[in-house]
């Protein structure tokens, strides 16, 4: 028994070294020779990198500092999906390993992300604004029995732009998109990461992050501005459309949105089940809407929303009379949402043309006030 227990251990030792590997993308290598993807002979490229981690077990894959600039359409470090599962992408930081998204003539993105507990780390994603149309990170996995659990940390979002009518994918989400699911839903955290100029155009929702049907965000010490959806009176959600899902958003900030229709800074609604969003120790501010409601936040159907310790600031709606709300506001045909604040502050919020300059509360919601400060 002694003898043969000694002879399992190597093979034991063999087998999971199989499974704990990493490979390495260095950008900064010659053409020639071809890398094998070890440490001490790097991938040159992205896709080298990602289709062999979807065809190998590996545990991280690691991008050297280097600007990867993609020049035309199918370049080697955009339009990559993975399918793998338990991944790590991980840059040297968020500084040096910039990712460049193609040329003019073609839509590009960065990734579809297909497999389970994925992280995105330490990586700067820059697009070509309208000319780069189907955005940056799009999440697609939807298992009916056990959510998809996925992770951005330590990154920046910028110039990006999801055109829903020309190409785009998905139904918005300028930077990220968590596709509608029908299964048990996706649960993306997006810690310490900076959103900077994202946009959706063509009748899409959520400037920055689209956060669709079943799916969660958790949303931590971020930074999301300067987004815009455009183009058509139907767009929502100026930097993050809640539809049909739930979020926690901590100690972040969502600045300078900007929507054609509800929601500069944040749209939620649902068509049945009852979804609840926590808003935390943040801030909403400088976002506009353009048409009637919510310049800050707008909810309508079946939606809870918990705001506690949040500053509301300078938000601006051009509301008719009874409309409006440039801070916040509730307008359902049915179901039911609400909303509570708590120690929360409102100063310099504006409705153009209507008298609800911070909240406006219509058809039924229900709005609790509780230790704030309106100035």
């Amino acid at each position: 028994m002694k003898n043969y227990l000694l002879s399992l251990i190597p093979i034991f030792l063999v087998s999971f070294s199989l499974f704990s590997q990493n490979v390495y993308v260095d950008g900064t290598v010659p053409l020639i020779p071809l890398g094998d993807g070890s440490e001490s002979s790097p991938f040159r490229t992205i896709s080298e990198g990602v289709n062999f981690v979807n065809s190998n077990p590996a545990d991280t894959l690691f991008i050297a500092g280097h600007n990867y600039i993609n020049t035309n359409f199918g370049s080697t470090n955009q339009d990559l999906q993975l399918t793998a599962s338990d991944i790590v992408i991980y840059g040297d930081d968020a500084q040096s390993t910039v990712i460049q998204l193609g040329n003019t003539s073609a839509s590009e993105y960065f990734m579809l992300i297909s497999g389970n507990n994925i992280t995105v780390q330490n990586l700067q994603l820059i697009g070509k604004g309208t000319d780069s149309y189907r955005g940056a990170i799009h999440f697609m996995n939807h298992s009916t029995v056990d959510s998809t659990y996925v992770f951005i940390k330590n990154c920046l979002f910028t110039e990006h732009d999801n055109a829903i009518a020309t190409g785009g994918i998905g139904d918005g989400g300028g930077a990220v998109q968590l596709e509608n699911s029908t299964g048990a839903g996706i649960v993306l955290t997006i810690d310490s990461t900076q959103f900077v100029n994202n946009g959706v155009s063509g009748a899409g929702k959520g400037g920055t992050v689209y956060v669709g049907t079943n799916n969660h965000l958790n949303l931590f010490n971020s930074r999301l501005a300067c987004s815009l959806t455009s183009g058509l009176t139907t767009v929502e959600g100026g930097i993050i459309a809640f539809v049909g899902a739930s979020g926690k958003i901590y100690n972040s900030e969502i600045l300078g949105g900007d929507c054609g229709l509800y929601g500069g800074g944040i749209y939620a609604t649902s068509s049945s089940i009852l979804k609840e969003i926590k808003v935390y120790n943040s801030v909403i501010a400088d976002n506009f809407s353009s048409t009637t409601r919510g310049g800050g936040v707008f909810l309508e159907e079946n939606m809870y929303m918990n705001f506690t310790n949040v500053i509301f600031s300078n938000n601006i709606v051009n509301g008719g009379f009874g409309l409006g709300g440039g801070a916040f506001a509730i307008d359902q045909s049915s179901g039911s949402s609400s909303a509570d604040f708590i120690n929360c502050t409102f100063y310099e919020n504006i409705d153009n043309g209507s008298d609800f300059g911070s909240i406006n509360n219509e058809d039924g919601g229900s709005c609790n006030v509780m230790n704030c400060i309106f100035y």
